[in-house]
């Protein structure tokens, strides 16, 4: 799936490409709590989960 971003935030992330930091492509992933880091991808409950957290921090009601 696609999603627009704002243009300030593409600005950002062609950004961090250039300076190597991310990929070509950006997806969504937790931290898995092992000591190698790994990055697994969110389920759909933990991705709406966390969505709802932080719009209820900035204020939206969900």
């Amino acid at each position: 799936m696609t999603v627009p971003i704002h243009p300030d935030f593409a600005g950002s992330l062609r950004t961090a490409r250039a300076a190597g930091i991310i990929g070509e492509e950006v997806f969504v992933g937790k931290r898995v709590g092992d000591s190698n880091g790994r990055i697994e991808p969110m389920t759909k409950k933990s991705w709406t989960n966390k969505f709802k957290k932080y719009a209820v921090m900035a204020g939206q009601r969900t």
